[in-house]
C-alpha cells in the first residue's frame, strides 16, 4: 500500500527538546507538537525554532487530548504547570505577538502579561516559583535589536540602514560581558522577567543579557542563569557562558552579578546544589568535563568537585542531580556515575548493569530518601537487541531492578520524553514510545505494579500494510563491527529491487532503527521511499581522524559491498541522498566509488576552502571553527595544510562523477547557499547531468520549511529516483 507525501506531512510528531510536563494531580500531560505547516508570515517573539508548534493537553486518566489553541494557524509551544495547582503556563502568539498565557480546566487560556516573550529554543519555557505565585520569563528587550538571528535564515546580508558598513577584524573577535552585539549570541537577546500568576504585574530581574538557560534556587530567593558570550577562539566551536545570579524577592534591592566567567557549557546543564551553591558539568572541545561548582556569594572562583581523564562528565542537555545526603549522580560513558561530595570520588553504579545508561529520571523529590528504600529511576539501552527500558536503582543498596524493557525506542526525558508524576497515589512514569512501524504513542508505567498502559496515539493511525521490513545488517571495518538498518519495500517483489542510500558522515544511523520511519524528522520517513518501491540503507560511517573524505570513502565503500550480498539488492540500481553533512557525504561517495547512479544532495558542501573562509559577519569565527575543529576536524588552517583541504573537497574531483545529480537549496540557509551556485556551474560545466532547485526563502533543514515546498522537494527525491534508478 502506497504512502503519499501528504499523509507523511501530516503525520504529529512530539517537538524535540520541549517541556514533557505533568500536573501536580497526575492527570493532566502538556507536550508541544512539532508543525505540519509552518506559518507564512512571522510573528514578534516567535522564533524558526517554535514557528508553527502546536501545545497539546492529554488527559491521562481519560486518555483523551485536546489542542490548547486549536485552529487558528498560530503557533503555542513549551507548557508546564504550576507546581502547586493545575495551572499550565504556555507560550502563544494568538494575539500577534509571542505572550505568556495560562490555562485552566475551569477558565480555559488566557493571557496573563502584556510583556512580549522572546525565547529561542523550545526548552526556554516558562518558569515557575516554588510558591506558584510568580513565572520567570525572557521578554522583548525594550530597546531596538538586532533581530535577524532569532530564525535560521541568512545573517549573512550585507543590506543595513546605514549607507556604508565597516567590518574590522578586531570588532568580530572581541567578546564582551553582553555578547558581540552582531552575531548568532543576537538571537538569545532578551530581558529576564517576573511575572505575578495572579496580577501580571512584571519586575525585571535582569536587562541587555544574552540569557540561555534559568534555574531559580530551592527556597525561591534566587535565579541564576546563563549569560551567552559566544565561540572561544575563531577556530574553535568552543561554546562560552557567564553564570549571574539574581534576587527574586522585591524588598531585596538591586543584587544582579556574575558568579563565573567563562563557563564552557553546551547548554542549561547547571542547577542549584543548594541555596547557595551551584554545580554544573563542562563540554565542547575546551572543556575539561570535570563537574564543577560555584557558590552565589562570589568570593571565592569555580572549583572543581570531581575529575578523571577517563569519565569526562560531558553534557548537552541535563544537569546533574544532587541527593539529600549532598552526593550528585552524573551519567557519562552510558553508565550512571555517584560523586561522593566529601571526597571527590567517582563511584560507578552500574557495575551490576549489563546497559547503557541514558539519563536519570527528575524525581520530586530526587531521590525519594524520604522513604524507607530510595530510589531512582534510570532510562536505559540494550544495544545488542536495541531495547529501551526503565530501571529502578535501590541507592542503599545498588541493587538494580528491571521496570520494563521492549524492542522500542523510549524518548529521553531531557528531550521531551518521559516524565515521572504521582497519580492517584501511586509512583508512575508517563513516556513516549514508537519504533520502525509504529508512529509515537503515549504510555504510563506504574512503577511499583510494573504494569504498561497504552494512552493514546500521537497521531492518527497509519496502515502497517505500508511499511515493509526492517533489518540490521553488520560488516567489518577495520577492526570494529559496523552497522546499518535496511527497510525493504512494503509490497514483496521477485525482481532485485533499487534501493536509496542515506548517508551522513560520522553518524552512527543505525542507533535510528527504533524512531519511526527510521527517522528522527518526519520529512525523512524512509516509509515514503519503501512504499514506492526503494529499498533505504542507512550505515553508519565513522570518522575518527582529521581526513574525513578518506574515512567516508573507505566506510561507505565497505558498507556498499555488504548492502549488495543481501538477496533482495540491486546492484546496479543505486542511489545515494544526504542534507548538510550529509550533502558533503553523497559528494564523496559519487566522486571516489561508482556504485551509485544517481544523487540527490540537499544542502551539501564541496568546497571546503571557500566555505571556512566564507564571511558572515553575523558568524565570523564559524565557518572556521566547524572545519577546523568543528564537524569536518581538519585541524589546520587553510595555511597550514593547503593539501588536506583539498583532498577533502569533492569539488577537485567533479571531474570523476557519472552519476546525474539532483541540488535542492534553500536561498536563506546560512551555511550552505553559497556552495549550491558553484556546485552546479562546477558540474555543468563538466558537462554533467544536473539540476539546481533553489527554494526561496526557506532556511537550512526542511523541518523549517513551508509545507509546499517540502511537497516539492520530495516529490523531487522520489522522482529523480524513479527516472535514474529505473
Amino acid at each position: 500500500m502506497k504512502l503519499s507525501i501528504e499523509s507523511i506531512l501530516k503525520f504529529r510528531k512530539p517537538a524535540f527538546r520541549f517541556p514533557f510536563s505533568v500536573s501536580p494531580n497526575g492527570q493532566w500531560l502538556a507536550l508541544t507538537l512539532a508543525p505540519v505547516n509552518r506559518p507564512e508570515t512571522s510573528t514578534k517573539g516567535v522564533s524558526s525554532e517554535v514557528a508553527g508548534c502546536s501545545l497539546w493537553v492529554y488527559d491521562l486518566k481519560n486518555k483523551s487530548a485536546f489542542e490548547i489553541i486549536p485552529d487558528t494557524g498560530r503557533s503555542s509551544w513549551s507548557g508546564v504547570w504550576s507546581p502547586v495547582e493545575n495551572t499550565l503556563a504556555f507560550f502563544c502568539d494568538l494575539d500577534g505577538e509571542a505572550g505568556l498565557w495560562l490555562w485552566k480546566k475551569d477558565t480555559g487560556a488566557v493571557r496573563v502579561s502584556k510583556q512580549i516573550v522572546h525565547p529561542f529554543f523550545g526548552f526556554e519555557s516558562p518558569v515557575w516559583t516554588p510558591d506558584g505565585r510568580s513565572i520567570i520569563v525572557k521578554s522583548m528587550p525594550a530597546e531596538k535589536i538586532d533581530h535577524s538571528s532569532f530564525g535560521h535564515s541568512a545573517r549573512n546580508d550585507y543590506q543595513t540602514e546605514e549607507p556604508i558598513s565597516i567590518y574590522r577584524s578586531g570588532d568580530l573577535i572581541e567578546k564582551s560581558a553582553e555578547g558581540p552585539p552582531e552575531t548568532w549570541v543576537s538571537r538569545y537577546r532578551a530581558d529576564v522577567v517576573l511575572i505575578d500568576a495572579i496580577t501580571g504585574e512584571s519586575q525585571f530581574l535582569a536587562c541587555g543579557f544574552h540569557p540561555l538557560g534559568m534555574a531559580v534556587s530551592p527556597d525561591g530567593t534566587q535565579l541564576v542563569f546563563a549569560n551567552t558570550i559566544g565561540h572561544e577562539s575563531p577556530g574553535i566551536q568552543q561554546a562560552t557562558y557567564d553564570l549571574w545570579i539574581t534576587s527574586i524577592e522585591p524588598s531585596s534591592g538591586e543584587n544582579l552579578r556574575c558568579i563565573a566567567k567563562g563557563v564552557f557549557l553546551l547548554g542549561p546543564t547547571f542547577t542549584w546544589y543548594d541555596d547557595r551553591t551551584i554545580i554544573y558539568t563542562t563540554a565542547g572541545p575546551l572543556a575539561d568535563g570535570g563537574l564543577w561548582a560555584v557558590d552565589i556569594d562570589g568570593k571565592s572562583a569555580p572549583y572543581r568537585i570531581a575529575f578523571s581523564e577517563k569519565i569526562p562528565f560531558h553534557r548537552e542537555f541535563d544537569p546533574p542531580f544532587m541527593l539529600t545526603n549532598g552526593d550528585v549522580l552524573v551519567v557519562s560513558k552510558g553508565k550512571l556515575w555517584k560523586v561522593i561530595r566529601e571526597t571527590g570520588e567517582i563511584v560507578n553504579m552500574t557495575l551490576n548493569l549489563n546497559r547503557h545508561v541514558i539519563a536519570v529520571i527528575p524525581m520530586e523529590p530526587l531521590p525519594m530518601i524520604e522513604q524507607d528504600h530510595p530510589y531512582a529511576i534510570i532510562q536505559t539501552r540494550e544495544p545488542k537487541e536495541e531495547m529501551d527500558g526503565f530501571y529502578r536503582l535501590d541507592l542503599s543498596t545498588g541493587r538494580w531492578e528491571q521496570l520494563c524493557e521492549e524492542r522500542r525506542k523510549h524518548v529521553p526525558w531531557y528531550i521531551g520524553g518521559a516524565a515521572y508524576c504521582r497519580m492517584e497515589h501511586r509512583d508512575k512514569l508517563v513516556y513516549l514510545v514508537e519504533s520502525e512501524t509504529e508512529p509515537p504513542a503515549l504510555f504510563i508505567l506504574d512503577i511499583e505494579t510494573k504494569e504498561v498502559i497504552k494512552v493514546k496515539d500521537i497521531t492518527s493511525e497509519m496502515s502497517p500494510e505500508s511499511f515493509g521490513a526492517v533489518r540490521m545488517v553488520k560488516w567489518q571495518l577495520g577492526e570494529q563491527i559496523v552497522r546499518g538498518i535496511l527497510m525493504l519495500p512494503s509490497e514483496p517483489s521477485d525482481e532485485p529491487v533499487p534501493v536509496i542510500v542515506r548517508v551522513y558522515g560520522g553518524a552512527m544511523q543505525s542507533r535510528q532503527l527504533r524512531y519511526f520511519g527510521c527517522s528522527p524528522w518526519s520529512f525523512e520517513n524512509h516509509h515514503l521511499f519503501t512504499s514506492c518501491g526503494f529499498a533505504v540503507f542507512l550505515p553508519d560511517l565513522p570518522v575518527y581522524g582529521h581526513d574525513p573524505a578518506a574515512e567516508i570513502c573507505q566506510g561507505l565503500d565497505a558498507a556498499m559491498h555488504a548492502l549488495v550480498s543481501q538477496p533482495e539488492i540491486d546492484r546496479d540500481r543505486i542511489g545515494i541522498i544526504g542534507h548538510s553533512f550529509g550533502g558533503y557525504t553523497a559528494l564523496v561517495g559519487v566522486t571516489q566509488l561508482k556504485w551509485f547512479k544517481a544523487a540527490v544532495v540537499s544542502a551539501g558542501i564541496a568546497n571546503l576552502i571557500s566555505f571556512a573562509s566564507h564571511f558572515d559577519p553575523k558568524a565570523p569565527n564559524e565557518f572556521f571553527a566547524m572545519i577546523e575543529n568543528g564537524q569536518f576536524r581538519l585541524q589546520n588552517t587553510l595555511w597550514e595544510n593547503q593539501k588536506r583541504y583539498i583532498a577533502n573537497s569533492p569539488m577537485f574531483e567533479f571531474d570523476r562523477i557519472d552519476a546525474p545529480i539532483l541540488l535542492l537549496q534553500g536561498t536563506n540557509d546560512p551555511l550552505c547557499v553559497a556552495q549550491a551556485g558553484p556546485i552546479f556551474s562546477a558540474l555543468r560545466r563538466l558537462n554533467k547531468t544536473v539540476e539546481l532547485v533553489f527554494y526561496h526563502g526557506e532556511e537550512h533543514s526542511p523541518i523549517y520549511w513551508k509545507k509546499e515546498n517540502i511537497t516539492d522537494y520530495l516529490e523531487r527525491v522520489v522522482n529523480w529516483f524513479r527516472v535514474y534508478l529505473k
